[in-house]
């Protein structure tokens, strides 16, 4: 799934292939020194919604352009994520 990319913005967050949330050669990340020379960003990582939407207000914050739709949709899921955990704490609760 990919939430914003760079053709529409300064930021590339995306899922990988574990189902983290990552922020593609972030330019709020650290650089490192490439095997190739020269230094390059660095891709952050994320385990739940609202991380990564907390990531992206920092990116605003920053100056950088971000996508509204990128917002809406990790808000979106943030809150059903949210949810989803309220309900299986309920549920074990009452187990």
């Amino acid at each position: 799934m990919v939430y914003c990319g760079f053709t529409n913005g300064d930021v590339c967050m995306r899922t990988d292939a574990d189902g983290a949330i990552v922020c593609i050669s972030c330019s709020l990340s650290k650089r490192i020194e490439s095997v190739f020379g020269g230094k390059i960003r660095t891709t952050m990582r994320f385990d739940t919604y609202r991380e990564a939407l907390n990531h992206l207000k920092e990116h605003r914050m920053k100056g950088d352009v971000v996508p509204n739709y990128a917002f809406n949709n990790l808000k979106l899921r943030a809150k059903k994520e949210e949810e989803n955990k309220a309900n299986t704490k309920n549920r074990q609760l009452w187990a």
